[in-house]
C-alpha cells in the first residue's frame, strides 16, 4: 500500500498531475491499474524475434491516418457483480500465466 502512482485527471491539464498512494485510490481505480501493469508487460522472446525481425517499410509505404487511434480503452473482461434479483453472471476470464501480481 506504500507504492504511489502519479495520476493524470480527466479533464484536468498536465500542471494539475498528483502522485497518490495505492491505498488512497485502490477503491476506485482497481482496473485503470490493473490495465496499466497489463501495458508494463515485457513482451515474450517470440514477439522480440518477430518485432526485430521485421522489416522496416520504405517512408514512401506510411500513409496518413483518416483518424486519432483510441488509446486507453481496455480490453479486459472483468466480472459483472449482481444486482439484487438477478442471477450471477458467469465471466470466463481467462488469466495469463505470466501474470503475478494481484490488485483485488
Amino acid at each position: 500500500d506504500n507504492v504511489r502512482y502519479i495520476v493524470r485527471w480527466k479533464g484536468l491539464q498536465l500542471t494539475e498531475i498528483t502522485w497518490e498512494y495505492w491505498a488512497d485510490i485502490k477503491r476506485d481505480f482497481v482496473d485503470e491499474v490493473e490495465d496499466f501493469w497489463l501495458r508494463q508487460k515485457a513482451p515474450t522472446p517470440a514477439e522480440v524475434n518477430k518485432i526485430s525481425k521485421a522489416p522496416h517499410p520504405h517512408p514512401k509505404d506510411f500513409k496518413k491516418m483518416k483518424e486519432s487511434p483510441i488509446f486507453g480503452v481496455s480490453y479486459v473482461e472483468r466480472p459483472i457483480a449482481k444486482l439484487d434479483g438477478e442471477e450471477d453472471v458467469d465471466v470466463n476470464i481467462e488469466k495469463d500465466p505470466s501474470v503475478e501480481y494481484k490488485l483485488r
